[in-house]
């Protein structure tokens, strides 16, 4: 963390009224609004979740870069906003890490929809790999606006060619017109560009990368060894092109496009304009759907390589599961927020159970793999023991032996 809370509040404010925050305890108020704080970090979300006071597992944990240093233009008294540090720690003392992850190089947890900061208070705002995980990216391109000093720069690098990726969600991927027309269409535009490390090269590499990594280990080393042209003839075959040996997540993740089909439902029209909270109710529920077929997809894999890497046999998991389950977790009434959110909790609990089966079958195959290690040793050992090395000893030992029994005296029974 680089600033403290005493260092940051006479810019913070309520990410609901924009009022003005004080400290009363272990909690920042704003009239009836009330933030937790939570080991010297505020958290100023309007409405607080579990994950917005613990940080998650290592495994979701983003930090792209080592540290962030701020530009040689920032003044000396100026402040910059990291928008979605993620876990990057940032020395500088002008500078603010923001995550709506509490990882422990943040110093508030917020949201990009509903910046917590004064008007015109920030000099520059800076965005890495973020506004793809935005649900409402317009409306965090206003709120950055808004913070903003006049002249201030905003600095956005968001994802174009690539899979899906993210945690807790990943919404829109942006075409570079998309950025400079939609988001920056009333900035001065000072530049727009490419950057080396994004480059066609690298989203090629990613995606096929990726492709392999979703297929069956002998599939995917049968693509690798074959020619581009050979490589390319596989992927253009629709009837017969690797994707039917991937899972619905993998599809999913790198797919060229989606079909969504949807149905209007009765009194639609007679719908108020929705709130904040079941806004949260809805996108909780799609992010419950995407974890179980994220998990559904990584037991999958995990229980495929034990199967190749044990000698027993392993339970496949149920011919259809994942299709059923996400069936009777439908919401039938997108009217009732209430529905949404039962159904969420339904699924978070199926969640929650592959992450269970997921973890048995790493424990089994880390058995396994330390008994392999093991198995190895003692063959290393026993070659070792057959070795040159070992004959040479063998053979000064009983040379010396020899010459012992014939300097010993005899004995009266030899």
């Amino acid at each position: 963390m680089a600033k403290s809370l005493g260092e940051m509040l006479p810019i913070l404010r309520c990410p609901i009224t924009k009022g003005e925050l004080k400290i009363e305890g272990d909690w920042l108020v704003s009239g009836d609004h009330r933030y937790p704080v939570v080991a010297g970090r505020p958290i100023l979300v309007r409405d607080v979740k579990p994950f917005h006071l613990a940080a998650p597992s290592a495994q979701v944990i983003s930090q792209n870069i080592d540290s962030y240093y701020p530009p040689e233009w920032l003044p000396s008294d100026g402040v910059c906003l990291h928008l979605g540090s993620g876990n990057v720690p940032a020395s500088d003392r002008r500078v603010i890490s923001m995550d709506v992850l509490p990882n422990e190089n943040v110093d508030i947890v917020a949201e990009a929809e509903a910046l917590p900061f004064a008007d015109g208070v920030i000099d520059f705002v800076v965005s890495g790999a973020v506004f793809e995980h935005l649900r409402d990216p317009i409306k965090s391109v206003k709120e950055a606006r808004r913070v903003l000093k006049d002249r201030g720069r905003l600095v956005i690098d968001t994802a174009f060619m690539q899979g899906y990726h993210g945690f807790p969600s990943h919404y829109f991927n942006l075409t570079p017109q998309a950025v400079e027309t939609i988001l920056c269409d009333d900035f001065i535009l000072e530049d727009s560009q490419v950057p080396k490390y994004a480059g066609p090269s690298n989203a090629i590499h990613t995606q096929v990368e990726r492709y392999l990594g979703f297929l069956p280990p002998s599939l995917a080393t049968a693509l690798k060894t074959g020619s581009v042209t050979e490589f390319l003839a596989h992927l253009s075959d629709h009837d017969g092109c690797p994707d039917q040996y991937m899972t619905e997540y993998a599809r999913r993740a790198l797919a060229a496009s989606f079909v969504v089909v949807a149905r209007k439902p009765d009194g639609y029209d007679f719908l108020k304009k929705s709130d904040h909270s079941s806004i949260t109710a809805r996108a909780e529920f799609y992010s419950a759907r995407m974890a179980v077929i994220h998990r559904h997809h990584e037991v999958s894999h995990f229980f495929e390589l034990r199967a190749s890497q044990l000698d027993y046999d392993v339970p496949e998991l149920e011919p259809g599961w994942l299709k059923s389950t996400l069936a009777r977790s439908l919401v039938n009434n997108p009217l009732d927020v209430e529905e949404f959110r039962a159904a969420a909790n339904v699924l978070n609990g199926y969640a929650e159970g592959l992450v269970h089966t997921r973890d048995r079958v790493l424990g089994s195959l880390a058995e396994q793999s330390q008994a392999h290690e093991a198995s190895l040793n003692l063959e290393r050992q026993r070659r070792a023991r057959k070795g040159p090395r070992w004959q040479v000893q063998r053979f000064r030992r009983w040379i010396n032996r020899r010459v012992l029994m014939r300097a010993s005296p005899k004995r009266p029974w030899i």
